[in-house]
């Protein structure tokens, strides 16, 4: 007994003796110290310095009540540089090392998964970002001392400043994972670019000027408190989506790169339709929920591109992960990939977009707007007719990945060119301003004029041909569906 327990004694001792680096996560410890030896920090800490002495002697020229705003203005838009444009192109530059070459092969052939990649290098970006931030304290809280500003105020820039960089950088690292598709790589690395660092002086300058905002603000702290809120609900929404994208770029093509996607859209949704409620006056309460619904419609509509037009049928390593309850794996079918599993999922989505707002508004004892509601029910229509369009087309190419591309990139092509030759069309016509069937597919024409009353047929046009298509696609549907059945039977232990 004691001869068997001594050498789990030592073990134990081992482990608590490691050092704490060696506790971190690998790709976080290396990043940082790769950022921190090279010489591109010197000179960034050197130009931040310097920055900070111009900016603290031209803050002290200014006078009267602006004084203190001005100059908070003036530090923010110099920390913008720093997190929003240095850091978000260090974190692209370190993910684009890692893609290049089959370091991420490498890495994925060791402990790390793809989530912990991911991990290493958002928490890379996000101590750098809390590193310029502690460096430019000092000026900010000298802003606070030339009066003009409360502690509140000052206190919330940070927080600002911080999820911004860490959103930007979220971006830049999801611009770096997309470096791994070699026919495209160098657009990737230039718009990237290109993107980061006038996304980034933008927020920069968008920093600067919600000082100047915040002393014509009219409420009281508790209303700050709620911007704040929602800007951290929004912050937390975005880096999760950005996540998600960067992980399933690690993630090997046969493993499930769906799920977490078709879980982020309701719980998306959830949550912004709770954050309006809570933010918005009563009064407001039936336009937050529908134009919250619209917006999360059109973004939701690539989700579901994506969903729709995935490979029919499940790899065998997500045929090892179908649970073998028949009930869970009907359950978690939705969640799966698979095209016709895709399809299903987006129209039960689709429904709870549609019938949501409703549903809350009688909760809640809301009247809704009548020209949104029906903007939202020809939207959701359209949603499930391109998601249905794109299932359509893509059982109709060979499989691959290739496949898949082709089907997204000629749904896009269909909307794209369907709108602009609506457009040229109703232009050169004498009656412009008038509704016809063909103009079903001009989706945002079609959608303002069916809310406002001038295109009352406009619905049944598009059920039509939606229905044809879902037709089409009854065959892949209720293989979505089979194909997890039968995974599932195949796992259950008296299979063999």
């Amino acid at each position: 007994m004691s001869a068997t327990g001594e050498p789990l004694r030592q073990a134990r001792d081992r482990e608590r003796g490691l050092l704490l680096s060696d506790r971190l996560n690998p790709l976080f410890v290396r990043d940082l110290q790769q950022s921190f030896a090279g010489r591109g920090f010197v000179a960034a800490l050197f130009l931040a310095l310097l920055a900070m002495m111009v900016v603290a002697s031209i803050a002290l020229d200014f006078e009267g009540e602006a004084r203190g705003p001005r100059a908070l203005g003036i530090v923010l838009f110099a920390l913008g540089l720093m997190v929003d444009v240095v850091v978000p192109l260090q974190a692209f530059q370190a993910t684009r090392q890692e893609m290049h070459g089959g370091t991420s092969d490498q890495l994925l052939l060791s402990s790390l998964t793809p989530a912990a990649i991911v991990r290493g290098k958002l928490l890379a970006a996000a101590l750098k970002i809390l590193l310029w931030t502690s460096l430019f304290s000092p000026l900010v809280a000298l802003t606070w001392l030339l009066r003009g500003l409360s502690v509140a105020q000052v206190g919330i820039a940070l927080v600002v400043a911080i999820a911004s960089g860490l959103v930007v950088s979220a971006v830049g690292v999801v611009l770096g994972t997309l470096t791994v598709f070699r026919r495209v790589a160098t657009l990737v690395n230039v718009g990237a670019a290109l993107m980061l660092t006038g996304g980034g002086f933008g927020m920069a300058l968008g920093l600067s000027g919600m000082t100047f905002a915040w002393t014509r603000f009219g409420g009281g702290l508790g209303d700050l408190l709620a911007v704040l809120f929602a800007l951290l609900v929004s912050t937390v929404v975005l880096m999760a989506l950005c996540i998600l994208v960067a992980q399933s770029q690690f993630t090997h093509p046969h493993e499930n790169r769906s799920t977490g996607f078709r879980l982020f859209l309701p719980v998306a949704t959830l949550l912004i339709w709770g954050l309006g409620i809570a933010l918005a006056d009563k009064g407001d309460w039936d336009e937050a929920l529908l134009g919250s619904t619209l917006f999360l419609l059109a973004v939701g509509s690539i989700f579901f591109l994506f969903a729709a037009t995935e490979e029919r049928r499940l790899s065998p390593r997500v045929r090892m992960q179908v649970p073998q309850s028949p009930g869970a794996a009907m359950w978690v079918s939705l969640l799966l990939p698979g095209g016709g599993r895709g399809l299903l999922w987006c129209m039960a989505m689709v429904i709870l977009l549609a019938l949501g707002p409703e549903l809350l508004a009688a909760v809640l004892k809301v009247k809704l707007d009548a020209g949104l509601t029906s903007a939202v029910e020809i939207t959701a229509v359209y949603a499930v007719l391109y998601a249905a369009l794109g299932t359509f087309v893509r059982q109709r190419l060979p499989a691959g990945p290739s496949g898949s591309w082709w089907a997204r990139l000629i749904v896009i092509g269909v909307v794209v060119l369907g709108s602009v030759a609506s457009s040229l069309m109703l232009a050169m016509a004498p009656g412009f301003p008038q509704w016809n069937p063909l103009q079903i597919v001009n989706p945002v024409w079609t959608i303002v004029a069916y809310a406002d009353g001038k295109a009352d047929s406009a619905m049944m046009c598009i059920v039509v041909p939606l229905a044809f298509l879902l037709l089409g696609c009854a065959g892949t549907l209720a293989e979505g569906v089979s194909e997890v059945t039968q995974a599932s039977t195949e796992r259950r232990p008296h299979a063999a």
